[in-house]
């Protein structure tokens, strides 16, 4: 985007979820609102990861049928 800046981009009022949320929560919201992806911050607000719709496949994967 031509002369635009990544603030323009940003998305301030997303759902995010602390390292110690529960997971079903963060599930039920990617799924619930079709997100693809939620973020996940610390005790310090800061980005720790994000949880998206593949890596809950994949763990679930793992757990049904055991990881490769």
């Amino acid at each position: 985007i031509p002369g635009k800046t990544i603030d323009h981009l940003i998305r301030s009022d997303r759902t995010v979820f602390k390292l110690t949320d529960k997971a079903q929560e963060a599930v039920n919201l990617l799924l619930s609102q079709n997100m693809n992806f939620v973020p996940v911050v610390d005790d310090q607000n800061k980005i720790a990861g994000i949880i998206t719709k593949s890596s809950v496949a994949k763990s679930l994967s793992d757990i049904v049928w055991g990881s490769k």
